[in-house]
């Protein structure tokens, strides 16, 4: 159905299925039942893109979910593998983007209700005019009055305590542009677990667990990452996101239905993790 311009909805967010079909038709039957009305996929949704049966395989699986709602991905690095220029990425999916860009970086943004939602590349973070581009989107968005929440989403996360830890390219190019405005939550994948993080006013959310292999979390990564984590858990997992009015409720549910992390994202983020993390 056409998005509309005001009145509640439901959004969900995963991201780094790759090739584990079995266990991502168990993830997308736990998200269908959620009834969503759109999908967001923080990339690597298969492992090499130059394979088109990995494709298929993914589509094949995701279709229960796909028949009936826009998903809306990101651009993992394994998008990448095997084609640098993204081509499957770019001929699969109908990206409310600029089609006289170039195709890489690929960046978006596009309205559902009184939200606004950006898109980020950051296999090139370090792209000017994405930065610029994010900086005037949230300009813009800061001046609407009709526009009461934005939330961005990226395949790295900028803040990470995992295997790769957070992107320091990131963190010095595109987190300055986030700290600026009023951004309700950054979604990220590329570690597989789930990790709630806040850093100088903004929630960011690493939810790599589509059903890639998990992830330990790492002992030590740095300060602007280790002091940023508020909780790690390595599940297989996706986000419910409810949007009511200036309300937005965020909830880490894994595939058994168990709730890991509840967050109300219309509050302001808390100065200091918990004791217990």
């Amino acid at each position: 159905t056409t998005a509309p311009t005001t009145g509640p909805f439901v959004f969900l967010v995963y991201g780094d299925t790759r090739d584990r079909d079995a266990d991502h038709a168990s993830v997308v039957h736990a998200m269908v039942a959620e009834h969503p009305d759109l999908v967001l996929q923080t990339g690597d949704l298969v492992s090499r893109a130059s394979d088109e049966l990995q494709w298929r395989r993914y589509f094949s699986t995701a279709a229960p979910l796909l028949r009936s709602t826009p998903l809306y991905p990101a651009l993992g690095n394994h998008e990448l593998r095997g084609e640098p220029g993204a081509g499957h990425f770019a001929r699969l999916f109908s990206l409310p983007r600029d089609r006289s860009r170039r195709m890489r970086p690929v960046y978006y943004a596009f309205r559902y209700s009184n939200a606004l939602f950006l898109a980020l590349d950051g296999n090139s973070p370090y792209d000017l005019p994405q930065a610029a581009w994010l900086e005037q989107e949230l300009k813009a968005a800061q001046a609407n009055a009709s526009i009461r929440h934005t939330f961005v989403f990226v395949h790295q996360p900028p803040y990470a305590v995992g295997a790769y830890c957070g992107s320091q390219r990131l963190q010095q190019r595109i987190v300055p542009i986030l700290q600026r405005y009023p951004v309700r939550a950054v979604f990220a994948g590329h570690e597989h677990a789930y990790q709630h993080l806040e850093r100088r006013g903004v929630r960011y959310f690493v939810t790599g667990g589509g059903v890639a292999p998990l992830y330990p979390r790492r002992k030590s990564c740095n300060f602007e990452d280790d002091t940023a984590l508020w909780l790690f858990r390595a599940e297989h997992h996706y986000l419910r996101v409810q949007v009511d009015g200036d309300a937005a409720v965020m909830t880490a549910i894994d595939r058994r239905g168990n709730v890991l992390d509840r967050v109300a994202l219309h509050e302001p983020p808390g100065e200091a993790p918990p004791l217990q993390q």
